[in-house]
């Protein structure tokens, strides 16, 4: 049965739409088209699918396959090479067909919501890690203000993390009041350094790329 029999074009043209944006697919400038490997095609789908409701998600997994059709022969009739259409395309695209590539059983991540989340946490750490000024105890609460779309509401899974992965600093009892960290003198320079961290991150990962905003400096 036709997915446009359950869901109207509307609903359809959304997920798919949202996905394309979220993948970086450039259906009106295919020559702009980022090369995905077949290992970055799954995971960065897979995070994607992942915040979809069920509805979504039934509509993803059957507008997948037309999608990855359409990246194949855009490939082809430019002539370009691209990393998913591989040795192992044949089975891969046989994966869509069967549904199986939706089969393998999701990485939960209930503190950070996804992988690239945490990598992207400690990659940012490593950063205040390098600044023997700015790695202090009071950063771990920096963090989680300035990522707090993903850690509000989860404090002892946050502490609990924080202080088996930074076991150098002080253990961490309590995440410390945004209106305090808004006021620190070195507020300004934590998000200097966070901003270049995200940068590079971004450069680094153009599939994973992150937006979290400044705090503002309270004086």
């Amino acid at each position: 049965m036709s997915i446009f029999n359950k869901y109207s074009i509307r609903q359809v043209g959304t997920v798919t739409s949202k996905y394309e944006r979220y993948m970086g697919i450039e259906r009106r400038s295919p020559e702009k088209q980022h090369l995905l490997s077949i290992y970055e095609f799954k995971n960065k789908t897979m995070e994607f699918y992942s915040k979809l409701n069920n509805d979504e998600k039934e509509i993803l997994e059957d507008r997948l396959v037309d999608i990855v059709f359409w990246l194949k022969s855009e490939v082809i009739s430019q002539r370009i090479v691209n990393p998913i259409i591989e040795e192992n395309y044949r089975e891969f695209h046989k994966t869509l067909f069967d549904r199986s590539f939706w089969n393998v059983e999701q990485k939960t991540n209930v503190l950070f919501d996804t992988d690239s989340n945490e990598d992207f946490f400690n990659y940012v750490m490593q950063y205040f890690k390098d600044d023997k000024t700015l790695y202090k105890q009071r950063t771990l609460s920096y963090m989680y203000w300035r990522m707090k779309s993903i850690f509000y509401g989860k404090n002892a899974l946050f502490i609990s993390y924080v202080n088996e992965t930074y076991d150098d600093l002080k253990p961490l009892k309590k995440i410390v009041a945004k209106s305090v960290i808004e006021k620190e003198p070195v507020i300004e320079k934590r998000n200097v350094l966070f901003n270049k961290a995200m940068k590079n991150w971004n450069k680094e990962n153009p599939l994973f790329k992150k937006n979290f905003k400044v705090i503002d400096c309270v004086v």
